[in-house]
Order: C-alpha cells, then structure tokens, then sequence
C-alpha cells in the first residue's frame, strides 16, 4: 500500500491520510479538530500494511543544526524548491520526525518526504499551476478533476479541501518514488520526492 500524509498541526483537524487499495482507488482519511492526528496516522499503520509512506513534513534539521556547516536555517532540499524552513516549522518538524522514528521502530516501511507544492510547479502542466490553492471552491473541484483525468485515478470521495488535495499530491510523490520515477531534490541531509 502506498500512502501520502499531508501533515498539519497535532489538533486542527488539518491532517489528511491519502492511501491507495489494490483496485487502484484513492481513500482520504482526515483528522478532525481536537483528534490527535499523531496517533491517527499510528493507528492508521499499525492496522494497514503501508510499504512507502510520503509524508509533506520536514523529516531532517538544517546541516547546521548538525554540526555539518552554516546554514542553520534551511537544508539544500528547501532551497532548491522554495520550501519553507525547517526551523520555521519547529514544532511540526519535531512531531514529523518523531512520527517517523516511531513507525520505524513499529514496521519496516519506507517513509520519504515529499513536498505537494512541487509536484504542481516541477510536474503538473500551466493549468494546475493557475488553479492550486485558490480559494474558490469551483477551481478546487477542477483542479481535482483534471489531477484524477490526467492520470486515471479514482477516488472514492468528494474532496473538499487543499488538504485533501495535498494529501493526494503527496501519495502521488510516493507512487512516483515506488516506481523510481520520483524527482530528488536535496543532498544527505534532506531529500525531497517530487
């Protein structure tokens, strides 16, 4: 099974679980306000038998923050995508690596990071990249169809937020690095999947 997580805050209900199933459909599971979403995404492994697991999180610190340079803000990786700092996300970067850590320590599964903005601005076409994260809900919903169009997928839920989107962003990064399709951005500090 492969999975990609758009990963927000522990409690906002921000966090959404895109998994696919052996007849090639996509599920969305997504935390509500108040769950921990943390312990979501662990009862979600513990139950299911993940292989590769995209999750769009800092999963590594700066090579400063290392001890391996100057730059303590960002790693290559970021810098080559215009991704945010891992130190600006602080708290989401630690909780991102300790998720890792423990489902490592639970299943030997796979677990990449991934980056959904990427996937609109390194793969998909002009048309995506006008419609990604406007707020009309009409551009969401044909963004979602145009993804599902160009490339056959089938989802067994309305989708109704860029979390969602994301999420489905991020299991197709994973989907490309289970077919060693993947684009990799970044050095040994950090690599990101697109």
């Amino acid at each position: 099974m492969i999975v990609g997580i758009d990963y927000g805050s522990k409690l906002a209900g921000t966090t959404v679980i895109c998994y696919s199933t052996e007849n090639g459909v996509l599920h969305l599971i997504s935390s509500s306000k108040n769950q921990d979403a943390d312990k979501m995404i662990l009862d979600f492994v513990c139950e299911n038998n993940a292989k590769i697991i995209g999750v769009d999180a800092p999963l590594s610190l700066p090579p400063g923050v290392l001890g391996q340079g100057q730059n303590y803000f960002y790693r290559h990786c970021d810098q080559l995508l215009g991704a945010m700092s891992p130190m600006f996300l602080g708290g989401l970067t630690a909780r991102a690596m300790k998720l890792k850590n423990n489902i490592q320590h639970l299943k030997s599964i796979d677990i990449i990071e991934v980056y959904p903005k990427a996937v609109v601005k390194n793969i998909l076409s002009d048309e995506f990249k006008q419609l990604y994260k406007q707020k009309d809900t009409y551009q969401l919903k044909k963004f979602v169809e145009i993804l599902l169009e160009a490339f056959n997928f089938q989802l067994d839920a309305e989708v109704y937020n860029w979390h969602q989107v994301d999420a489905i962003l991020a299991w197709l990064s994973a989907e490309r690095y289970s077919n060693s399709k993947s684009d990799q951005f970044g050095d040994e500090v950090g690599i990101i999947h697109v």
